[in-house]
């Protein structure tokens, strides 16, 4: 049997103020700006693809703001020196002085993420993701081998990632490339440059020209981006196609204010141009001409 005291008990005769509303009213002058004050100190997420050698990484880099954070996957680098600042570009090296593995992808992610960064650089190039993808599939498969019961894993082949395994490295490459595309927020333009390949658009059932990436990351990247472009050599000259096209997976997010400025293709590209047209405000008409005439391939 419990006991109980005869002591009253005090209570105040009334509640004390809550501080939630004090506290959710101070958030709020943090967080809330203006869609202005975002349009004007924002950067802007861009991919560029296209075949090998048609210019990607002298595009990402020749005449970006400086100084710039070079992710060099493919060593892609080699075709901009002498045509930079060398002192200007800085290079995220892999640990073993080789190879990339799925670790440094993985530190160069956490560093960008951080910020701390964010005073020393204001361009950040991954270059490029058709080459960092397979370091990405063999940490991916190395992990989920290494969970296995021994005798599963022997018969496992790394290189051959089943429908279950694709899916853990298409999370973990979504969350990287958004993660990276992120900083765009500090004020940074991000630049990401990929491969192109021929593959099964599998929204519409064609054939299109789409960046160089394998599995379901091939579809999805586009919406990450604030805009896409195709970068062509064409009868010795070099095209950067922007506006949407039956044949190659292209995109540009602008106000609608601005569809009217969007050029088919911008001819003989470099950043500026580019940004002068995928910038939010302002803008500049560029050099353009039609867009290319390749047609998509239905699928039989």
């Amino acid at each position: 049997m419990t006991s109980r005291t005869g002591k009253a008990v005090t209570r105040p005769s009334q509640a004390k103020p809550s501080q939630r509303k004090t506290s959710g009213e101070a958030a709020a002058k943090v967080q809330l700006s203006r869609l202005s004050e975002r349009a004007a100190t924002r950067g802007r997420a861009v991919l560029i693809h296209g075949e090998q050698s048609a210019g990607k990484t002298v595009l990402a880099i020749e005449k970006a703001p400086k100084p710039i954070l070079v992710l060099d996957s493919d060593n892609g680098l080699d075709s901009v020196i002498g045509i930079v600042d060398d002192d200007q570009v800085d290079i995220w090296e892999p640990a073993n002085g080789i190879d990339y593995t799925r670790d440094d992808l993985d530190n160069f992610r956490n560093y960008v993420k951080s910020g701390k960064w964010r005073l020393d650089y204001k361009t950040v190039v991954p270059d490029n993701l058709t080459a960092a993808q397979r370091p990405i599939i063999r940490g991916c498969m190395e992990e989920i081998i290494g969970r296995m019961d021994p005798e599963k894993a022997a018969m496992r082949d790394p290189d051959v990632p089943s429908q279950q395994d694709w899916g853990k490295i298409y999370r973990w490459m979504d969350q990287w490339v958004r993660d990276i595309r992120d900083v765009k927020r500090r004020g940074v333009h991000v630049v990401f440059t990929a491969g192109t390949k021929e593959w099964l658009d599998t929204d519409s059932e064609v054939q299109r020209l789409m960046p160089d990436i394998e599995g379901r990351e091939r579809n999805q990247i586009t919406t990450h981006m604030d805009a896409v472009g195709w970068l062509e050599i064409d009868d010795g000259e070099r095209f950067l196609h922007l506006a949407p096209t039956g044949a190659v997976i292209t995109k540009i997010r602008l106000p609608k204010s601005r569809w009217y400025q969007i050029p088919e293709s911008i001819k003989d590209p470099d950043f500026i141009k580019m940004m002068k047209v995928v910038e939010i405000v302002g803008g500049e008409q560029v050099k353009t001409r039609q867009a290319t005439s390749k047609k998509p391939i239905k699928r039989k």
